[in-house]
């Protein structure tokens, strides 16, 4: 069996068969299937649910965090709020918590990760600021870069504008593939881009 895949059996017996129940691996693991039957149906439907577990895990695989810890920049910082504070793993969205991420005014600010390496790229999830401003964020393009760091691959637009700590989702086209995602505010003037945390979803 592969190393990385969790099996969980319940016996529950019974004169009518066993019950087994299979889910996938980790905290936050889902059920796949739980199967009541005479021992042959049992064996059959676990097998097939371990096919299933197989092929999710090996031909899918779960997507993480890709953008935690990574190294970020940002078009201009305000104060102490740097652009790593947008990947520190700390999704605190008042400003006092001190995990924000912000530019000083500008016309069209930026922020944006670098992966380290091409990933493939499922949705990017950004937590918007809850204590004050929330509307600054608005009409924020979502782009992808490989390594020549040209975003010209567009995962979506946020029109907005924000809700206080909403957490804002953008999904990206199937297959989009890239090493650096950016946030930009295309519209308007005199903009503030503010984000408390950015996650880049992917594998």
């Amino acid at each position: 069996m592969p190393s990385n895949i969790t099996y969980w059996y319940v016996g529950a017996a019974s004169q009518t068969g066993d019950v087994y129940s299979f889910r996938t691996p980790g905290p936050t693991s889902s059920l796949l299937g739980v199967r009541r039957c005479s021992i042959w149906c049992s064996i059959v439907s676990a097998v097939e649910i371990i096919v299933r577990i197989f092929f999710m895990s090996f031909f899918s695989g779960p997507f993480k965090n890709l953008a935690y810890g990574r190294e970020t920049y940002q078009s201009s910082t305000y104060e102490t709020a740097i652009s790593g504070k947008g990947v520190d793993g700390i999704s605190n969205s008042q400003w006092g918590g001190g995990s924000c991420a912000s530019t000083n005014p500008e016309h069209h600010p930026y922020w944006y990760v670098d992966l380290g390496k091409e990933h493939i790229i499922e949705r990017i999830r950004i937590t918007n600021r809850g204590d004050c401003c929330p509307e600054r964020l608005h009409d924020v393009d979502v782009t992808v870069a490989g390594h020549n760091k040209k975003f010209d691959v567009v995962c979506g637009t946020f029109r907005g504008p924000g809700k206080a700590s909403e957490k804002v989702v953008v999904q990206c086209p199937k297959r989009t593939k890239g090493r650096y995602v950016r946030l930009q505010i295309t519209k308007g003037s005199n903009n503030v881009l503010t984000v408390c945390e950015v996650e880049v979803m992917g594998r």
